[in-house]
């Protein structure tokens, strides 16, 4: 089974990326996606087996929401806004620049697939941050 990899965004980093996938001979496998729709974003999220998120600052990470709502799950790397939304049967956390750990936890979901199940990573999704939830949430706060 061959897998690919789908680089969504636009970073500093952007020519060094470019640089490792053409120098490693991976331009087969890797392909990097810059200024997409939202709507291409989201279909390519719902045809994943995992998503990661490896950003080392996220507001709040709606990406991985996204992911959670379409049963996928997800690795992220820790930062502020993202470990509020780490829960252990849809995602694994990771500690910001441990590359190693980070790749260690993608084999980890792949090889595991069947573990990170649809429906639970949905109703974790429904739960916590559909909609009617977050206005719930927000109309809390304001009355309180």
């Amino acid at each position: 089974n061959q897998l690919s990899m789908k680089i969504i965004g636009n970073g500093e980093l952007k020519k060094e990326v470019y640089n490792f996938i053409k120098s490693n001979n991976l331009n087969k496998h890797v392909k990097v996606f810059t200024n997409l729709q939202r709507k291409s974003v989201l279909k390519m999220i719902a045809k994943s087996r995992v998503l990661v998120s490896s950003s080392s600052y996220e507001t709040f990470g709606i990406v991985i929401i996204e992911a959670f709502s379409m049963g996928v799950p997800v690795v992220m790397t820790d930062s502020f806004g993202v470990r509020d939304l780490y829960n252990k049967n849809c995602s694994i956390l990771v500690k910001r620049n441990e590359v190693n750990n980070l790749s260690e936890s993608i084999l980890k979901i792949l090889k595991n697939y069947d573990k990170y199940k649809y429906k639970t990573i949905v109703n974790y999704y429904k739960k916590n941050f559909s909609p009617s939830i977050v206005v719930n949430k927000i109309e809390k706060l304001y009355r309180s």
